[in-house]
């Protein structure tokens, strides 16, 4: 699927872009697929938003886990931290 996407995309790209994936499943072709993508020239960085402890590494590339960030909200607690319906922040 992410080879599909990125020779979709790839055209779209400017030379030495940052590609970031971000995913919840590592699939055990992920790595080559990332290496792929970095030996066209592109920066990877891969966010993982998938449940528990994200790997440290998916081949050469760091993780950077963020699943945590995605939990449930307390109760009466709302999503966007204090900013407005017209992007104003909330006094």
């Amino acid at each position: 699927m992410l080879p599909d996407v990125f020779r979709a995309e790839r055209d779209r790209l400017p030379p030495g872009a940052t590609v970031l994936l971000v995913t919840g499943t590592i699939s055990p072709s992920l790595p080559e697929q990332l290496a792929a993508i970095a030996g066209r020239g592109y920066r990877v960085l891969v966010l993982y938003a998938g449940d528990g402890v994200p790997p440290e590494r998916i081949g050469e590339f760091p993780v950077t886990g963020m699943g945590h960030l995605l939990d449930a909200l307390p109760d009466g607690e709302e999503f966007g931290g204090g900013v407005g319906d017209e992007g104003g922040v909330v006094g």
